[in-house]
């Protein structure tokens, strides 16, 4: 599905197919084509955005596999060169650790020579909290300048996606929602609530004489401004808790908007109010944690239709939804070493939180992992919300190791098993047996062996698996040492 290169008000888009591409060999197939080089007259067009917006700085975003963004800012001259020719960059290593700039022992990246990479014009956006600057996201490619870099996390999320195109004639389509927490610290400068209305409560949003509220509206200002199209904001489960969500589009554009989101609601709380905020899966052990739970469709682009219901499939689910979700239940205990990818995950995932943490899936039942979400006011199938990710995963990586898995239920058309109907922690016996639904993994170690014994993913992943292997258990055992403040403080800096 070919789009043209748009130029609006935020930014350039939909899609990256607008960019000079060239065939590439990505993981032994040479069939598909990757975004490269941009051709003179896209930058021109991009010059003239700089120039409309007094753009000074650009920055190309590149996201490790912990989820952390890592930048650096190129001049307007030099972003336009880098149109036109690409760059080499040793400035990111995609296995750094969590709690130091290194990589684990026996890393590949031990002695690494930084990749080419690319800009994706498709990505480009305005910066609202940083006036003057943009942000880009990038493919890298191998040292050829052709061949996408095979540690290459969007390149990965990419080639599922060109695989699930190929196998049915969809594309996969993903609406994201992302619960944080502001905060402060005390009078001890122990991290602490940012206020203490109750739950849900109206009155959070004049909390601090209104301060919340300007907060929110700010976050929700720069999402608009740089055309996320944010749908809702709530008062979440727990005081200073708060959930958002922005518009549903193709499962790349989701990933690249789920990361500047992030960085969003990071960034314009500390920036305009010297407030801070957090994406952390459990930054406070007293109450609920953040998800970053996820609805999945599929766009019959002949059609334009939702093709994942079907009012005479059963439970209103079309076969290839059935499938879809069947390969995900089956794969889901290895893929939760990369959806809850930190020790942090597992204080979160418990029973009781809302977090689905158990294996099975239900219709509207938020305990378990997958949750069929009924369309207003038919009462139908919409979509499948996916309810085990945090915000310390990586979106390409898990985004794309989910419809992986999902592929392989529908190539072995997997039987989906019955729905959970009550509380899954309740179920008899006989009932878990029925549903699968059996408590996931409680640590990271725990699922990192889950994921070393899914054959299936290992190669899915290809040679991510083993960096990303050494990295998660180093975390892990590092994790192990830390008092309870001294994670909570590495996990708020870090998310």
């Amino acid at each position: 599905m070919t789009v043209d290169l748009i130029e609006s008000d935020a930014g350039f888009g939909p899609s990256p197919s607008a960019q000079k591409t060239a065939t590439a060999t990505a993981n032994g197939d040479s069939t598909k084509t990757y975004p490269r080089l941009c051709d003179k007259d896209q930058i021109a067009s991009a010059k003239e955005w700089c120039k409309q917006h007094s753009i000074h700085g650009v920055h190309v975003l590149l996201v490790d596999y912990g989820n952390v963004a890592r930048t650096i800012a190129y001049t307007v001259p030099r972003f336009l060169s880098i149109l036109k020719s690409g760059t080499q960059t040793n400035f990111t290593v995609p296995a750094m650790l969590l709690y130091k700039d290194t990589v684990a022992q026996g890393s590949v990246f031990s002695v690494f020579t930084g990749p080419d990479f690319r800009f994706d014009l498709a990505s480009l956006k305005l910066v609202p909290w940083l006036p003057g600057h943009a942000l880009c996201m990038a493919y890298q490619y191998s040292s050829d300048g052709i061949t996408p870099w095979a540690y290459d996390a969007r390149s990965f999320l990419k080639k599922q996606l060109d695989e699930f195109r190929e196998l049915t004639g969809c594309e996969v389509v993903v609406g994201p929602e992302f619960e944080f927490f502001l905060w402060r610290e005390d009078d001890k400068g122990v991290p602490t609530k940012y206020h203490t209305s109750s739950a849900q409560e109206f009155a959070a949003f004049r909390s601090h004489g209104g301060k919340v509220s300007q907060i929110l509206d700010a976050i929700n200002a720069s999402l608009e401004t740089a055309g996320l199209n944010p749908q809702h904001f709530q008062s979440e489960g727990a005081p200073s808790q708060f959930e958002l969500s922005i518009l549903h589009k193709d499962a790349m554009t989701t990933a690249d908007n789920m990361v500047y989101t992030r960085e969003c609601i990071r960034a314009v709380p500390e920036v305009q109010f010297g407030t801070k905020a957090t994406l952390s899966p459990k930054p406070f052990l007293d109450t609920f944690g953040n998800g970053s739970h996820i609805h999945i469709s599929f766009l019959d682009p002949t059609s334009n239709t939702n093709v994942f219901p079907s009012p005479s499939g059963k439970f209103g689910i079309s076969e290839l939804g059935q499938h879809f979700m069947a390969g995900i239940l089956d794969h889901l205990t290895g893929l939760c070493a990369v959806v809850m990818p930190t020790e942090m995950s597992y204080d979160r995932a418990v029973p009781g939180n809302w977090s689905g943490c158990f294996k099975g899936w239900g219709v509207e039942n938020r305990m378990c992992a997958l949750r069929l979400q009924l369309q207003v006011p038919h009462g139908t199938a919409r979509d499948v919300e996916f309810k085990v990710q945090d915000h310390t995963s990586n979106p390409y990586l898990s985004i794309g190791c989910i419809i992986a898995a999902g592929m392989d239920g529908i190539r072995r058309k997997l039987p989906l098993p019955d729905p959970v109907e009550k509380e899954p922690e309740k179920l008899s016996p006989e009932e878990v047996k029925a549903t699968g639904a059996a408590r996931l993994p409680t640590s990271l170690k725990e699922a990192l062996k889950c994921l070393e014994g899914d054959e299936y993913l290992k190669e899915v992943l290809g040679p991510i698996y083993k960096e990303y292997y050494l990295m998660k258990m180093d975390e892990s055992t590092h994790c192990e040492t830390l008092d309870a403040l001294d994670k909570l403080k590495l996990f708020l800096r870090k998310y």
